[in-house]
């Protein structure tokens, strides 16, 4: 498990000062100023592994939360079950994000 504090000074905790346009386009942003972030991960055999990431706006209390179940399913193959969760109020950095479900198979070549 990791936690993580970060600062953005050229985020704005009001939500009126957010820069959707700037998220929306190819430019790299931050829309707040104060993020928490959390990574934990934990092992049930050597086969089967939970992982999740998640991010609170501290600015306006907007989540996004990552969490998968990753199966070793042959020496060289991953199958990966994720579903990603965004919550917040109108107007917050999370908010207008879809929900995602995913399911992935990752081979790594030798």
């Amino acid at each position: 498990m990791s936690a993580e504090l970060f600062y953005n000074g050229a985020g704005s905790r009001d939500r009126a000062g957010y820069d959707f346009v700037g998220l929306r386009s190819e430019r790299v942003t931050n829309l707040a100023t104060r993020y928490a972030g959390l990574y934990a991960s934990y092992e049930f055999t050597p086969l089967l592994k939970w992982i999740t990431y998640a991010v609170l706006n501290v600015d306006d209390r907007s989540r996004a939360v990552d969490s998968r179940i990753v199966w070793s399913v042959a020496p060289d193959a991953d199958l990966i079950f994720g579903v990603q969760r965004f919550t917040g109020g109108a107007g917050s950095e999370f908010a207008t994000s879809p929900d995602a479900f995913q399911v992935q198979i990752q081979w790594y070549f030798r």
